[in-house]
């Protein structure tokens, strides 16, 4: 949309169902790697009649194969480049997956204030301490949905009596667990989501349990964060101990000679590995 990339379509959603709609989708083929481009029709000229004739095509696809998209709650999500943008048009919540919209809704803080207290009955004096620390997205494909998830991610200490309690009826449980065992949850079982984990990694990293996080980064591989070739991990690796050997050094080099084989067989690594450091 005006030269913005809004989301992305599998190429099977695309020709199976959505290439019929040529007075809606306007379909531009590319040299890049990404396919086909895909656009609205440039009649289309106003925010209203884009969400109109795209809802359209929502409800016909939906009428025709009950469970294609299923879910549909009559809910509108904005389409927008970026937060705080104008939005371009608003899609079926249940169909924005399909197109790969990332969600451009409430604003954090206001969500963040929100969520503490129908989640775990965080009252606003607390809350409010809460600190912006980042965000982490990620993508996650399942059959034709493509659901990019932005997490914005925020540090809150609470006082050591606090008991969390859910308001809403949401959440089943809470379990108080030690930093140092966190890791290990993620790595030995399914007990958080996806999404959920790489919120947790992204904490752990930030606070220095960073080894915790490196067995992850290489045995987790369904997660967002393991892209990178195992080459590429063990250059970043000898670069951390490059910038900073009197704390990651003795541990990285325990951790790749544990596990030398399987990088020799990967890269062609030597059978012995030799780092040296420098002070600057």
């Amino acid at each position: 949309m005006e030269d913005q990339i809004v989301g992305c379509i599998h190429n099977g959603f695309f020709d199976n169902y959505l290439r019929r709609f040529k007075d809606v989708f306007v379909f531009v083929p590319s040299d890049s790697r990404f396919g086909t481009n895909v656009t609205l029709n440039k009649t289309l000229s106003t925010p209203e009649e884009r969400t109109r004739v795209v809802g359209n095509v929502i409800k016909c696809l939906a009428e025709e194969e009950k469970e294609l998209i299923p879910g549909i709650r009559n809910e509108l999500y904005p389409v927008a480049p970026s937060f705080g943008s104008p939005p371009y048009f608003s899609v079926e919540r249940a169909a924005a997956t399909y197109f790969g919209i990332k969600p451009h809704g409430m604003s954090c803080v206001a969500n963040l204030i929100k969520e503490c207290e129908e989640e775990a009955g965080i009252p606003l004096s607390l809350s409010n301490q809460a600190m912006s620390v980042g965000a982490v997205s990620y993508v996650h494909v399942d059959g034709y949905r493509y659901e990019r998830g932005v997490l914005f991610c925020y540090d809150l200490e609470l006082p050591g009596g606090f008991i969390p309690k859910n308001q809403d009826g949401e959440v089943e449980s809470f379990k108080l667990i030690p930093v140092e065992n966190v890791a290990n949850v993620i790595r030995r079982t399914q007990f958080f989501k996806p999404n959920c984990s790489l919120v947790i990694m992204d904490f752990l990293f930030r606070h220095g349990y960073f080894f915790s996080i490196v067995s992850l980064v290489y045995f987790h591989t369904h997660l967002a964060v393991t892209h990178l070739t195992l080459k590429d991990k063990l250059i970043f690796l000898c670069h951390l101990y490059y910038y900073d050997p009197p704390r990651h050094g003795e541990k990285i080099i325990t951790f790749i000679s544990h596990f030398l084989p399987v990088i020799r067989q990967t890269i062609g690594a030597p059978t012995s590995l030799s780092l040296s450091s420098s002070s600057h």
